[in-house]
Parts: structure tokens; sequence; C-alpha cells
């Protein structure tokens, strides 16, 4: 006896065709020449649509129609920040409610060379803006002698 097909709901259907034009989008983006050609081909559908008419710039609408277009911008940035915003909060979440990893040992000593590193280069540096003052200040007392010594003659 042949089983009768399960009909699938309308959810399940349209979850399907969204997987199968997901993967076949995927397919084209790590195609190069494939992905080149749809963007061209999409560029050249939106200029079509435009010069008929049924995409309008902002300027070509009428009041109301800017208005609402501007709305649903608005409402759109919005969604999006609060996306953002949400994603930032569970990363937060997740960071403060997990227990940060046992430090490994070999860490510890990487910081120590990290501070010995940092403290060689501070001394260095502070040796380095002596000497320059010293040179800047021997060069003063050379220009004054030069001078004196030319006043002399």
């Amino acid at each position: 006896m042949v089983r009768p097909k399960r009909k699938c709901s309308d959810e399940e259907r349209k979850q399907k065709q969204r997987e199968t034009v997901k993967r076949f989008r995927e397919k084209i983006r790590n195609n190069s020449n494939k992905y080149e050609e749809a963007k061209r081909n999409e560029r050249e559908r939106y200029y079509n649509r435009k010069e008929v008419g049924k995409i309008k710039s902002i300027s070509q609408m009428s009041y109301r129609e800017r208005s609402q277009q501007r709305k649903e911008w608005r409402e759109r940035s919005k969604r999006c920040y609060d996306r953002k915003k949400e994603g930032k909060l569970v990363h937060q979440r997740l960071e403060e409610n997990n227990a940060p990893p046992t430090p490994h040992p070999m860490l510890d000593e990487v910081h120590q060379e990290d501070r010995r590193l940092r403290q060689g280069k501070l001394k260095i540096r502070v040796h380095l803006r002596k000497l320059n003052n010293k040179i800047a200040e021997l060069t003063q007392q050379l220009a004054k002698e030069k001078k004196k010594s030319i006043e002399c003659d």
C-alpha cells in the first residue's frame, strides 16, 4: 500500500523555499563571475524600473509620499539599531555571567615579560630625554661661547 504524501504546511513550504534561495545565492556569491553578473543584472533591473517610473527618487515624490518614505526609513534604522543594541546586550550578559577561564601558567610569564619590556622601554625613553636635554644645553653653551669669542676678536 502506498503512503499518501504528507502535505506541507504553508510555513514549512516557505521555510524550504527560503533555504533553497539562500543556498542558491550563497552558491552565486562564492563564484566571482556569477556574482558580478548577478550584480550587473540587478543594477540593470533597477535602472529599468527607475526609467519606467516604478521607483521614484525622493525629489520626485509628493509631500505625503516623502513623509511616508522617511517614516519607513526611520523605522528601519530604529529596528537595525535595536537589533545591534540587543546583540551587544546579549554579548555583555554572556561575558558577565560566564566565569573567566582559569589562567594558563605560561600566560603569567608572558605578562611578566610584557611588564619588563614596558619598564625597559620607559627607562630608555627617560634616558634619551635626559640625553637630548643635555645636548640642547651643551649646544646653547657652545653658541654662547662662539658669540663671546667673536665679540672678543
